[in-house]
């Protein structure tokens, strides 16, 4: 499956484990195995050194014995749920890869600090007027 920058994720060379799936669904759900977890060792994705740590960190949660893990259930057929799992994996990796653009720091408007000071003013005035009056 490709990443937006085009390159090729190689799911097809990860390892798919079907399982029970879990929760309702009655005797279907209890004895087919059709829950797939995908296993995918960060080594084979291709990737360069700096994105392979990028993508262990971000995806820190969900890589296991240096394998990034994708589970899907949702589906009633074993099929389905490694193409849902295999579409998961492409955009869990894309999105560890995708770095947001740097913010330019601007100045506050000018309507944006008059409309600061006041709500200080207000709140001032909230908290003097719930003070006891010191008398002389």
């Amino acid at each position: 499956m490709r990443l937006t920058d085009g390159r090729h994720l190689p799911v097809e060379r990860a390892t798919m484990h079907a399982t029970t799936g879990s929760g309702p669904g009655g005797q279907h759900r209890n004895r087919s195995h059709t829950r797939v977890e995908l296993r995918l060792p960060l080594t084979l994705m291709g990737l360069t050194p700096a994105e392979l740590e990028r993508v262990r960190g971000v995806l820190r949660h969900r890589i296991v014995d240096d394998a990034l893990v994708v589970r899907a259930g949702e589906q009633r057929s074993q099929h389905q749920n490694r193409v849902a799992a295999e579409e998961r994996m492409v955009r869990l990796v894309d999105g560890a890869l995708r770095r947001d653009p740097r913010r330019i720091a601007t100045r506050p408007t000018r309507a944006s600090q008059t409309q600061r000071l006041e709500e200080k003013q207000r709140q001032a005035r909230r908290k003097a007027e719930r003070r006891v009056p010191l008398d002389d």
